[in-house]
């Protein structure tokens, strides 16, 4: 399904800053609709008139991997504290967060 949404992108990092609660709104709306991004990126939300919203939605069936991929990722990219729950969601975060490290990536 495809829906066209008139709005501005973000295409800098810094512009985050600025509007952290808006996309942590916007990301735990995705998530809470069992929706996920694999590719976290300023230019991949869009501001309207009336909130941000997330795009480029993952058509992999929602997993609590992805939900911990994408809560891990945005936290550590953009400072957004989304929650990691549970105590099986903590653990693999903590196993992502293990093999980021080992791969030498930042995430």
């Amino acid at each position: 399904v495809w829906e066209y949404i008139e709005g501005r992108r973000l295409y800098r990092p810094d512009e985050f800053e600025a509007h952290r609660g808006e996309l942590a709104r916007a990301a735990r709306e995705l998530m809470r609709h069992g929706l996920t991004m694999d590719d976290v990126v300023p230019g991949n939300f869009l501001f309207t008139e009336s909130r941000a919203r997330g795009i480029d939605i993952s058509c992999r069936p929602f997993t609590r991997l992805q939900k911990v991929k994408m809560a891990l990722k945005l936290n550590a990219r953009y400072g957004l504290g989304l929650p990691v729950e549970g105590a099986f969601d903590t653990l693999l975060a903590a196993l992502l967060s293990a093999r980021y490290r080992l791969r030498g990536k930042i995430e």
